[in-house]
Formats: C-alpha cells, sequence, structure tokens
C-alpha cells in the first residue's frame, strides 16, 4: 500500500489501492489542531530543564571536591 502512492504535487498523494472509509467527514477550510496542550508541554519543559541544571549543579560539586581531593593528596606526600 506503500508502493501504491505516487506524489502528485508538494503536499498531494494518490493511489489507485483505495479502502473507502464512510464513516470519515472532511472538512474543508478548517484548522487543525494539535494533538498536545501547548501549556502543559511547555511547563514540562521547563520542569525538565529546571531538573537538568540542579543534576549539573550536583555533578559540579562532585566534581569539584574531588579536584580539590585529588589536589591535596598529592601535597601530603610530598
Amino acid at each position: 500500500m506503500k508502493g501504491d502512492m505516487k506524489k502528485e504535487n508538494e503536499n498531494m498523494y494518490s493511489s489507485t489501492n483505495v479502502e473507502i472509509d464512510n464513516n470519515s467527514i472532511i472538512h474543508q477550510n478548517k484548522i487543525e489542531k494539535a494533538n498536545i496542550d501547548t501549556i502543559e508541554m511547555i511547563t514540562e519543559l521547563i520542569s525538565v530543564m529546571r531538573n537538568y541544571e540542579s543534576n549539573q549543579k550536583v555533578i559540579q560539586s562532585i566534581d569539584d571536591t574531588l579536584g580539590k581531593t585529588v589536589n591535596e593528596v598529592g601535597n601530603v606526600n610530598r
């Protein structure tokens, strides 16, 4: 069925192998709405960004602590 489709224009396709669905309704001059809630997705994105920044700060803190430890151990042995 994928192979039966032929591209006609920029966003128009045709096919000879078509199954007709009698329950569908086509509305012309209508705007299709997104399947997501934009505000909810933005809020989730902000939450993910804050969690990422928090984890990044923890990793930087651990890295700084390990760096100080390595430098202090090197000074004690001299």
